[in-house]
Formats: C-alpha cells, structure tokens, sequence
C-alpha cells in the first residue's frame, strides 16, 4: 500500500490536510475562549473562569501549530532547499531527524493531553472518585510507556525507515490500541453516568418540561459525538499503522488537531444550553444528604442537585455569572 501512495505524495498531502484542519482550530479555539470568559452576555470575573481549561485549550493550540510549522518546513527543505542535493524519500525516511522525532512527540502530547482530560471529566463526573478512574489510568500509563519507547527508538535507531516500519510496528500499535481502547471507556463511563442522573430524575419525577434532564440529554449527545469524532480518527491510524500504510502521515496529521477540535466543541456547545435551565430551582424538592452521586453506590439515589452539579462542574465547571 506504501508504493501506491509514496511517502513524498503523503507528507504534502499531511501537510494541506493539516493546514485545513489548524484554519478550523483557530475559528474553534476562538468560540472556545468565549464560552470560557463570558456567560450570559457578561464577561465572567477571573475567579470564575476554568483556568484549566483555558491552559488546555491554548496549549493544544500551540502544540498544533508547532507541528505544522516543522512539518512545512520539513517539505520545503527537502522539496526546495534539498532539491537535487538528497533524494526526499530517503530523507523522509530518516525517522532520526529531528523534525520527525518533535512531529512525533507532537502528536503523542496532543493525544495524551485529549486523553488525560478525558480521565479528569470522568473524575469529576465521578464525584473525584479514584476507583472510577483506575483502569483509565492504568491505560493512559501505558499509553504514555509506549510513547516514550517510540521516542527512543526514533532516537537511537541507525537504519532508515518509515514511521510503519517493523521496528516501530509494536510500540505504535499498542499505544494507538490503548488510546482507542481509553477514549471507548472513559466516554461510556461519562454517558452511563449522566444518564443514571436522568433516569432517577425522572423516576423520582422532580424533572420538568425544558428544565435539566433535556439538558443532560444534550450533554450525552455532545459526548458522544466529540467521543466519535476522536476514536474514529485515532481507529483510522491505528489501521493504516498495520496496513503499513503511508496515509498514516495524513491521518496524523489530521488528528493532531482533531483532538482539541473534539475538545473544545464539548465546551462550546455545553455553553450554549439554556442558563435557565441550568439555573432552575427546584421548590418542591428538598435537598437531603442521603441523596447524592456516589460512585458504585447508591446510584439509585440522585437528586436534582446533582444534576444541577453536574451543569456546574462537567465540561467548563459552569459558574452562575
């Protein structure tokens, strides 16, 4: 599959693609920020914007931006300032250069970041519960194992080759099987959690027309979509990984900025569900401590201050302006 898409078509093909898909970071990035210092037309005070979620989303964007900007500069040196002097696929092949070591390290920060907010949004979620988190965890450890390998093995190999090559083939199919594997359960876990909320709010019948459980509807279906939009990106290079195929280049290109894209649009479209919504009291219930989230316990056992914290906390730790 390699001869028929050469590694010279596919690294100027990763590039453009990448180059679209950093234009739509930006726009999204910009709705982003929005949504993380205003709310409800006003600006929010500083005690109230997530800052962390203002360090993730700028940081992904900086990491994007580094790697398209080696990885231009790596095609207009072998295209341009190379040309006649080395032949591109050899150099390509150089996994050892520096510019293809950063790209992937890059790539296995941005994916590693998107999957470590994962585990924090199901921590959270999770009423900080470490059990909830554990195997998550165990899989982002392996995850971040296997980048490292891959990292020195670039480093240290002699020969030339492709990011496919068979030397390499181990280490990046399992961490791209880990962080697939990852992305499924800690979405699932988010899904089943809210979900739980919904179903005994309505069994409890403390639910009314337009008010949270609509909302939490809307919050599953954001995760699960920004949830799809990730694993089948990452599914994708994980198969042409084992296909040896050099679409890999393009595939990764591209996911380098699917990943805050999936991310951010968690944030802003979160934002955009109805404040009064959010907001809305409850008279009739009163809350009790016998009524809340405990992981593994109790599910059955949920109020609509739950709900309510879950608007508060999930995502961008909505603070009422």
């Amino acid at each position: 599959m390699s001869e028929s898409f050469p590694v010279t078509e596919a690294r100027l093909t990763a590039v453009f693609l990448e180059a679209i898909c950093f234009g739509v970071l930006v726009v999204n990035f910009g709705f982003c920020l929005h949504a993380l210092f205003h709310h409800g037309g006003q600006s929010r005070r500083f005690s109230e914007v997530n800052w962390l979620m203002v360090l993730v989303t700028t940081s992904s964007l900086i990491i994007g931006a580094f790697n398209l900007s080696i990885g231009f500069y790596h095609n207009l040196r072998i295209f341009v300032l190379l040309q006649g002097k080395k032949d591109p696929e050899e150099e390509f092949s150089n996994i050892s250069d520096w510019i293809n070591v950063a790209r992937t390290i890059t790539t296995h920060l941005q994916v590693l970041l998107g999957d470590a907010i994962l585990i924090y949004r199901c921590w959270i979620l999770w009423q900080r519960s470490f059990l909830a988190i554990f195997l998550p965890s165990i899989l982002w450890s392996g995850a971040l194992s296997m980048a490292i390998w891959v990292t020195y093995i670039e480093l240290t190999i002699k020969t030339k080759l492709l990011i496919s090559g068979q030397v390499l083939m181990p280490a990046i199919t399992t961490f791209w099987a880990l962080t697939i594997t990852l992305n499924i359960l800690t979405t699932t876990l988010l899904v089943y959690a809210i979900w739980i909320v919904e179903v005994n709010n309505k069994r409890l019948r403390i639910s009314r027309q337009g008010s949270s459980p609509s909302s939490l509807g809307q919050i599953i279906r954001y995760i699960i979509e920004s949830g799809l939009l990730y694993t089948i990106t990452s599914l994708m290079t994980f198969i042409t990984v084992v296909t040896h195929s050099n679409g890999n280049y393009v595939i990764t290109s591209a996911e380098i900025m699917i990943v805050p894209i999936a991310f951010n649009l968690i944030i802003i479209r979160t934002a955009h569900i109805d404040d009064t919504a959010q907001q809305r009291t409850f008279g009739d219930v009163e809350p009790s401590s016998s009524l809340h989230f405990s992981p593994f316990q109790g599910l059955s056992q949920v109020s609509e201050v739950v709900t309510q914290d879950i608007l508060k906390d999930y995502m961008v730790e909505y603070k009422s302006a």
